[in-house]
């Protein structure tokens, strides 16, 4: 809760111009990590200029990295006696455009005015590049009432907590969780199913340390929901774990949600008793899942065609978008895969370690694959029974970037490999493959597959660049010889012999068995 008055005299003279001296500024944000901005309950009154975020974070590249940018200006009062150009702006410089500067800025409950009691007139043009549609739908006609809407606010924030330890505690009772008195029965539960029932948008759930045995399916039909395990940023590869929230339940998401965060658990894996999944219907827009731990449950035998994640749709309508997987640790499915989803639009998979599953991420059922963006990176894959990424039957994907990762032992049990891409499909947008800076040891059969059936014409690019092969006798790239040449393979691939020596590329493409098909060798 601050106050800024008066700020920015200096902008009347500043060089370069798009510097915007005044409140709040932010400048030259590059794509090294995620950002988020929130600016809530604050008086901005007479300034020069009142907030610019001059992101200058290019969207296509933020993907690629599997980070995101956010800003959030809720809850505050701009009181300006004169005209107001620009209540918020981030395109300043003769640079900047809409593709560079993300719009993902959520403008909301503020109060504008000539003064406390006079309400301005705003346009959509006072807030540069924004999420038009959903800023805005709330704003208030004095001060006075923003200042009774930020005390309500202040109420409804208080989280939600799970404690197993409340079990026998009498509903009514007053408990106090994160320095907020909380109610058992109303805002403090024993159960996850009873928190996430009691739920409205926007909530956030903190579940502390504990066992939580769910007997009925935990349904969250309810959007803008995050629930937060002890461990909701601790990597469970890499961190030290705090004492873990230990989850046996069904999780489904419902129908047409939006931005859900699992974050920070440890579940427990069964076929049919504990796992993530969602409606049939789909729908889902925004759905991640972080910093948690799979493993197999004691006595949670895998069926062989199950997975501890799946949202298995049955055609396009009801497909779901927007999927991130990031940091997990999913482990000894066996039989049954990692994570398995169809119909999926743009999904992102980063930092994650999937270890004794089947198909690590399978992309296949109904008939239906990925769409939009496939980003994998990061990630380590080891001991994988079938392939550590396959994907089959692609409507309309437009973009697969599969770099940074380890495949150590694919492909054991089934005779199979490492990435299998099949069934491109050709249409007027250009597709883009790339595959590069991986390390691919002890591949059962195949490195890289990559099946289409393109003619010259058609506007898809393949490249492999930067990857390092240590299998002897594997097959590192075909395309199974349907459709034409498509796939630069780069000299900066390393290909490795059984004392480690390197390999010539150029002779991996000869002789009656080659190891590297259906592709040409070019500089990178």
């Amino acid at each position: 809760r601050n106050t800024f008055k008066n700020i920015g005299a200096a902008s009347e003279t500043e060089t370069p111009t798009h510097a915007r001296l005044g409140a709040i500024t932010a400048a030259y944000y590059a794509e090294k990590n995620s950002a988020e901005f929130n600016i809530r309950f604050n008086v901005f009154e007479n300034n020069y200029h009142y907030i610019t975020l001059r992101a200058n974070a290019n969207k296509a590249a933020l993907e690629a990295n599997g980070f995101t940018w956010r800003a959030n200006i809720l809850y505050n009062a701009f009181i300006d006696s004169g005209d107001v150009e620009f209540y918020y702006q981030n395109i300043v410089a003769s640079s900047d455009t809409e593709a560079s500067n993300i719009n993902n800025a959520y403008i909301d409950h503020n109060f504008y005015g000539k003064d406390a009691e006079t309400k301005a007139t705003i346009t959509v043009d006072q807030f540069d590049n924004h999420l038009v549609d959903e800023s805005n739908k709330v704003v208030y006609d004095t001060l006075a009432d923003l200042e009774a809407a930020i005390e309500a606010y202040d109420e409804f924030v208080k989280p939600i907590v799970v404690d197993s330890k409340l079990a026998d505690v009498e509903v009514g009772t007053k408990v106090t969780y994160f320095d907020s008195e909380l109610e058992v029965g109303v805002s403090a539960f024993a159960t996850l199913k009873e928190a996430v029932d009691a739920a409205v948008a926007g909530k956030i759930i903190m579940v502390l340390p504990g066992e939580y045995t769910e007997t009925e399916a935990v349904e969250i039909n309810v959007s803008d929901l995050r629930i937060y395990g002890p461990n909701q940023d601790v990597n469970p590869v890499t961190g030290k774990r705090n004492e873990e929230a230990v989850v046996f339940a069904k999780v489904i998401l419902g129908e047409g949600v939006k931005n859900i965060e699992i974050n920070g658990f440890k579940f427990l894996f069964h076929h049919t008793g504990s796992f993530v999944s969602g409606h049939e219907n789909g729908k889902i827009d925004g759905f991640t899942f972080a910093y948690n731990i799979f493993d197999l449950a004691e006595g949670g035998l895998p069926s062989g065609a199950n997975a501890p994640i799946k949202f298995i749709q049955k055609s396009a309508e009801q497909g779901n978008k927007n999927f991130s997987f990031l940091y997990n640790y999913i482990m000894n499915t066996r039989d049954d895969r990692g994570i398995r989803l169809s119909y999926i639009e743009n999904l992102t998979v980063v930092g994650n370690k999937l270890e004794n599953v089947n198909d690590a991420i399978r992309l296949r059922d109904e008939n239906g694959g990925i769409t939009g963006k496939l980003i994998v990176k990061d990630n380590e894959f080891v001991n994988i029974r079938q392939y550590a990424i396959f994907t089959q039957d692609n409507a309309e994907v437009t973009e697969i970037e599969i770099t940074g990762n380890l495949f150590d032992g694919t492909g054991q049990v089934y005779t199979s490999g490492a990435i299998s891409i099949r069934k491109l499909s050709i249409g007027n947008d250009p597709i883009t493959v790339v595959i590069a800076n991986n390390i691919f040891k002890n591949t059962k059969t195949t490195d890289i597959e990559v099946v289409h059936d393109a003619e010259e014409d058609d506007n898809i690019t393949i490249t492999i660049k930067g990857n390092e092969f240590h299998t002897v006798d594997s097959t590192i790239y075909t395309n199974r010889g349907t459709g034409v040449v498509k796939t630069t393979f780069t000299l900066d691939n390393k290909v490795f012999d059984a004392e480690g020596n390197e390999i010539d590329l150029a002779t991996l493409f000869e002789g009656e068995a080659p190891r590297i098909k259906n592709a040409s060798l070019e500089e990178e």
